[in-house]
């Protein structure tokens, strides 16, 4: 990466120990962001019935580990009580219904538990953003941020005194169909730039000083305030401003 950081991808032992690795002085939060970005490429961990997959495919990537599985106190979660309810009936404890030998069945659960979890996330992200929108509403602060992606219209900046990320959007409408589009996006190495004044260039970990408030202020700066100014912003949502008189990457 542009870190002079070497991550290595031939396996999940080799890259956990690559990203340990990632740290430097200069630069306090890389580790943890470098950590965010990796974890987004993974395939999320998924429950599935063992006796209709492959042993080899019992292999946790994240966990570095060949077979895995796991349970809490099986009041928490489903899974739990059907993870114990097996364990019971391997160890003769208890024996386990005809209903709840079949691998049809057991396929249908594992699903639904999979749809089930992945709706939970969904809920706990939302609320976190809800709440977050509160904290910001009647506010305005500025702060420091990481660019943590780069995309051919916007940019994604970690905010790490919020502990939370946000896209913003650098290319407009009008450029982004005008035949003069002023932008161009260097894919190999995410860059995002402006090739005619003012020039202006986005890349991978630059610093950039934002603005933050809640979009519900009726006293907050109107959305698009300036020729320049690009942020990212929608009713009744918190609202990031890159203000780039103050960013290290403006180019005079």
């Amino acid at each position: 990466v542009s870190k002079g950081f070497n991550i290595k991808v031939d396996s999940n032992k080799v890259l956990a120990e690559s990203l340990d690795k990632c740290v430097t002085d200069k630069f306090t939060d890389f580790n943890d962001l470098i950590r965010m970005i990796a974890t987004r490429c993974m395939t999320q961990a998924v429950y599935f019935s063992a006796g209709e997959h492959e042993p080899h495919e019992y292999v946790h990537y994240g966990l570095a580990t060949p077979i895995y599985t796991h349970f809490t106190s099986p009041i928490r979660r489903y899974a739990d009580i059907v993870v114990h309810r097996q364990l019971a009936n391997s160890i003769g404890i208890a024996s386990l219904p005809d209903s709840m030998q079949d691998k049809g069945k057991f396929s249908d659960i594992c699903d639904n538990i999979n749809s089930r979890h992945w709706k939970a996330q969904y809920v706990g992200r939302a609320s976190s953003d809800l709440f977050t929108k509160f904290f910001f509403d009647g506010r305005e602060v500025f702060t420091t941020g990481r660019i943590s992606a780069v995309r051919r219209t916007s940019v994604v900046v970690y905010i790490p005194e919020y502990c939370f990320d946000h896209r913003v959007n650098i290319v407009t409408k009008e450029e982004l169909e005008s035949a003069a589009n002023p932008w161009t996006f260097d894919e190999e190495n995410l860059i995002l730039q402006r090739t005619i004044p003012p020039a202006l260039k986005y890349k991978m970990f630059d610093v950039v000083q934002v603005k933050i408030w809640g979009t519900d202020n009726e006293d907050a700066p109107e959305v698009l305030k300036g020729r320049h100014s690009r942020q990212s912003a929608g009713n009744g949502e918190r609202a990031i401003q890159i203000s780039e008189k103050k960013s290290e990457n403006r180019r005079k």
